[in-house]
């Protein structure tokens, strides 16, 4: 089944731009103004460092505890930008808030002028809340698009989700460049998204969730969908972010490496003529606990390593559900790719005068990508 990207249905909205993507008009205009002066904008990478998390700045009056210190976890993630290239949030919700407003801008000010936001809420799809999809780049972003799936449940069925795509244009490394120009350009297909949650977290009774893993592969396929008529040129895809699909096996009783829901999530994901590498999984010879983490006790018990931002029914789930995916096109990719250090990003903060222990209820995942 092919997707017809021009129906009204699917909500893309697409911006081209040179200096800075956004994609509200009326948002960050004090950066959009400064941009051209700004010294980054001629800046070329060959090598970047890339970051994804759901940073769970939800909307104002939604906590699990007494406090998700939400304007604090957004200084530390300011304070920790200086170690990327490009960060992709997830759960940076705009709806009632300028917190996303008041990030971008300070985000601008630290280099990271192109800048590109997920679908906002509308009456026209029932949603009350944005998707609170943000990429920032350093990198220079020169075609984007966003797309609103056309499934949710639940809770998520107020929220916008989808899925938020830019094309980042990187340069060869001076010792490989030709005489012409356009030798020298390199290109990435950069993905973002959140899918559709799983409500019952009881592991010893997966059917509760059969609406919410229904949604969930609706939106795989989409996103499939999406990802193919975007990446099809033959240079790389990467989709990151918090995709809700546990990979991790729970029973002591089995030999598999993989769940049966990431099987499947894989299987739907993958466009057709294209191959999936799990980098994180590829790199760490395991799936890593993303959320929901413990610390075991001297006498063999474990408990939840972190209880002020992770809610009473995730704690200690040691789940993975945060992933780096590259799609690569069979047979005409541009190979000349190096990824390296993938893994996990735990942020933690042992600073006792915090009452919080890590930037997120998530772990964030990241990787160094090279052009070689």
């Amino acid at each position: 089944m092919s997707i017809d990207f021009n129906q009204q249905n699917f909500e893309i909205e697409k911006e081209i731009t040179t200096i800075v993507v956004n994609s509200n008009s009326n948002s960050n205009s004090n950066s959009n103004s400064n941009s051209s002066s700004n010294s980054n904008s001629t800046t070329s990478y060959s090598r970047i460092r890339i970051f994804s998390i759901n940073l769970f700045v939800r909307p104002p009056g939604i906590k699990n505890n007494s406090d998700d210190f939400k304007d604090e976890r957004i200084q530390e993630l300011l304070q920790i930008s200086t170690n990327y290239e490009v960060i992709l949030l997830q759960e940076m919700f705009t709806s009632f808030s300028n917190r996303k407003t008041k990030l971008l801008n300070k985000l601008f000010s630290l280099g990271f002028i192109y800048q590109f936001e997920g679908p906002n809420a509308s009456v026209f799809s029932g949603t009350l809340i944005d998707s609170g999809l943000l990429i920032v780049s350093r990198v220079p972003i020169v075609a984007n698009e966003k797309k609103v799936y056309s499934q949710g449940t639940g809770v998520d069925k107020i929220v916008a989700k989808g899925i938020l795509y830019t094309c980042l244009k990187l340069t060869k490394p001076q010792t490989l460049t030709q005489t012409n120009n356009q030798d020298n350009e390199f290109y990435l297909h950069l993905f973002t998204s959140h899918m559709q949650a799983s409500y019952t977290q009881n592991l010893n009774k997966p059917e509760g969730n059969r609406y919410n893993d229904a949604c969930r592969a609706q939106q795989f396929r989409e996103a499939r969908e999406f990802i193919e008529h975007y990446a099809n040129d033959g240079y790389p895809a990467i989709l990151v972010g918090d995709l809700n699909v546990d990979s991790r096996i729970h029973s002591t009783n089995t030999n598999q490496e993989h769940s049966q829901d990431y099987l499947d999530m894989v299987r739907i994901l993958t466009p057709q003529n294209f191959k999936t590498r799990d980098l994180l999984f590829e790199q760490l010879n395991e799936h890593p606990i993303t959320v929901g983490d413990v610390i075991k006790t001297a006498d063999g018990s474990q408990i939840s390593r972190e209880t002020q931002l992770t809610g009473v029914q995730d704690q200690c789930l040691c789940k993975s559900l945060d992933y780096i995916f590259i799609f690569e096109k069979i047979g005409t990719l541009k190979n000349n790719v190096i990824y390296e250090n993938a893994r996990v990003e735990p942020y933690f903060f042992n600073d006792s005068t915090k009452k919080y222990t890590q930037l997120s209820d998530h772990y964030g995942v990241a990787v160094d990508i090279s052009i070689c």
